[in-house]
């Protein structure tokens, strides 16, 4: 049997691809054939994208972009790719992949806080053909009303959904009256026997093993380097700041290293601790047993949904630290024991539920 994926396969983002890559390997795994359909979104470069206030802005901005012309391509070579492009509905409606289950998700497709776009939908889907979603994330939920009926229209026509975070259980429960399921990140799925194998025959440019790693991709609110002293004296170590092609925050006096989803997931495995500010780097730091604290903005005055419901029901929501300077706080944290044999059976529970999920809604 056939499966078709709809995700952000194509960005140049680990997190991304790696929940990708994890979501298809336990479809292999189940015994199916799978394959991401190869829709991308626009590039939206401008006048701005190359011109900065100032002339190092500039250079930086056209680094970033040779950065990301020369990552794109072999970025996501880990997955297999239906061999056609579509960039937009009207291509894929022309000429649909054929497929006997379609899945849209994870990550942050249904994330609509400015414009919907149905492709995440399956608008180009005739009724018939069987779709559901896994792991599917709506961000912050900051859909607008008028939105709400053209989403209602689309998923009406879901065989099942199942999202990452309870305010998105919670939200499309009420405005669409039919369960919703709370399934795992994809990630969390398999076996870390699957991405260490992505690590064979790999060449790590690092030149110290002594390390913390650093994964931060949003500005915060708070002046981050003084956590960085903090931590670096506390466990007397070097730094990584690793960094996404294109888009990234470089630290001073830090090794700031550009990555592939290999090199994510071995300077993560290998870190004496995490600093981050992503959903995926939390995770990693979780499967290799690494400890981590996690700095945040608040999102329009809400909590991260995301690190809430994964960290939340494991005890470990307390490791993110929002808004403000809060070094007593950061320092504890950085002391504490974290009981990961415990975390690892909590984590099983969530773990036999999704792929329960999976294993149901992939029946013809």
């Amino acid at each position: 049997m056939k499966v078709g994926i709809l995700t952000f396969h194509a960005e140049l983002n680990c997190g991304a691809v790696l929940q990708a890559y994890a979501l298809q390997q336990k479809l292999l795994e189940l015994g199916f054939e799978a394959e991401f359909i190869d829709y991308r979104l626009p590039n939206n470069f401008s006048l701005r994208s190359f011109i900065g206030r100032n002339i190092p802005q500039t250079i930086d901005k056209w680094i970033k972009f040779f950065q990301w012309l020369y990552f794109r391509k072999s970025f996501n070579e880990i997955l297999i790719i239906n061999g056609r492009k579509y960039k937009n509905t009207t291509s894929l409606k022309k000429i649909t992949p054929k497929y006997d289950i379609y899945i849209v998700g994870s990550d942050q497709v249904w994330n609509f806080d400015n414009k919907i776009n149905s492709t995440f939908l399956f608008d180009f889907l005739t009724d018939d053909k069987i779709r559901f979603s896994y792991g599917a994330s709506l961000g912050q939920c900051n859909i607008s009303p008028e939105s709400v009926y053209k989403i209602s229209l689309y998923l009406s026509k879901f065989r099942s959904i199942s999202v990452r975070e309870n305010e998105a259980k919670d939200f499309l429960e009420n405005i669409l009256n039919r369960p919703i399921s709370l399934v795992c990140d994809p990630t969390l799925l398999i076996s870390k026997s699957y991405f260490d194998k992505l690590l064979v025959n790999k060449m790590i440019d690092l030149n110290y093993t002594n390390y913390i790693s650093v994964y931060i991709l949003n500005l915060i609110n708070y002046d981050i380097d003084i956590y960085l002293k903090i931590v670096r004296k506390t466990i007397n170590a070097k730094m990584v700041n690793l960094c996404n092609p294109g888009y990234n925050i470089k630290f001073k006096d830090v090794f700031n290293k550009i990555i592939n989803p290999a090199e994510f997931i071995y300077y993560i495995k290998n870190s004496k601790f995490v600093i981050c500010s992503s959903l995926h780097a939390v995770i990693f730091s979780i499967i290799y047993h690494i400890p981590f604290i996690v700095l945040l903005p608040k999102l329009n005055n809400k909590e991260n949904y995301r690190l809430k419901s994964l960290l939340e029901p494991i005890g470990l929501y307390k490791r993110c630290i929002y808004d403000k300077m809060d070094e007593t706080k950061f320092t504890e944290l950085l002391n504490e024991e974290i009981l990961w044999d415990d975390i690892d059976i909590e984590l099983q529970k969530t773990k036999n539920k999704s792929v329960s999920f999976l294993i149901e809604n992939l029946k013809i």
